[in-house]
């Protein structure tokens, strides 16, 4: 299938991202519920809303962005609008906050010969239901035989220390293999990737500092064994029936 921004967050879109295996790695049978039976919708937590409307500022542009996210007089909870996604008054405000802090860092501007919202993907047999993998790159540059692949993230902190704890809790090396696989598929020349994150936090005096970090290659590495593991489990999976703990499954701490 053709995979879009317009599909690509939906049902639809039948390829197995990142975001899908972190979900199994949860739970496997949460995650057969929610992308298979889809018996479970995601929920719209405010820090999601907000991670999802600075993406589409920052890579796609505030036209987009205006486009995308509305704050309206009255918001419609019950039944909300297809079209757009609606933000509270202290929601936009602190969208702009950070985008605007963003826009004023180098860091930021050394992105502009960057191709952003990257769609990558592979088509292979994973199964009954994934006809293959994709990601979402947020920027990509190719020159030559080497990549750079930029992610933003929103984050409680920018503490070098409690930031490297977030990328593991979050599965952030996960989500950097897959990009780096993706990414090696469908430009062979390419041989030397570095992958990096653009990091803002959301701190309580709103005046969103910023930090740059480079990802272990390693730890990508690292982190593909799991990502290979856990995609051939899915491939091979035919019953799913939730977990039964016993005894026998305590875990010794």
């Amino acid at each position: 299938m053709r995979l879009t921004h317009k599909n690509y967050f939906t049902p639809f879109n039948t390829y197995l991202t990142a975001s899908k295996i972190k979900d199994y790695l949860f739970d496997p049978y949460y995650f057969y519920r929610k992308h298979f039976l889809r018996e479970i919708k995601e929920k719209s937590l405010d820090v999601f809303v907000i991670g999802s409307a600075t993406d589409a500022w920052l890579t796609q542009g505030k036209r987009v962005f205006n486009k995308k996210f509305k704050v309206p007089k009255n918001r419609n909870l019950k039944n909300p609008p297809t079209t757009h996604t609606e933000l509270t008054p202290a929601q936009f405000e602190t969208v702009c906050g950070i985008c605007e802090a963003v826009e004023k860092h180098d860091a930021y501007k050394d992105l502009k010969d960057h191709k952003p919202q990257v769609i990558l993907k592979i088509d292979e047999n994973l199964g009954d239901f994934f006809c293959g993998r994709a990601g979402i790159l947020d920027w990509l540059q190719i020159k030559k035989n080497k990549a750079i692949i930029t992610d933003l993230k929103t984050s409680n902190t920018i503490n070098e220390y409690f930031y490297q704890k977030n990328c593991e809790e979050f599965g952030y090396y996960l989500s950097a293999s897959m990009y780096c696989f993706l990414v090696e598929y469908n430009f062979p020349e390419v041989d030397k990737i570095e992958f990096r994150h653009l990091v803002v936090e959301k701190d309580r005096h709103n005046t969103y500092p910023i930090q740059t970090f480079i990802l272990d290659p390693k730890k990508i590495q690292k982190a593909f064994s799991l990502l290979e593991e856990t995609t051939l489990k899915i491939k091979k999976t035919k019953v799913w029936k939730p977990k039964n703990v016993s005894w026998k499954d305590a875990i010794k701490i």
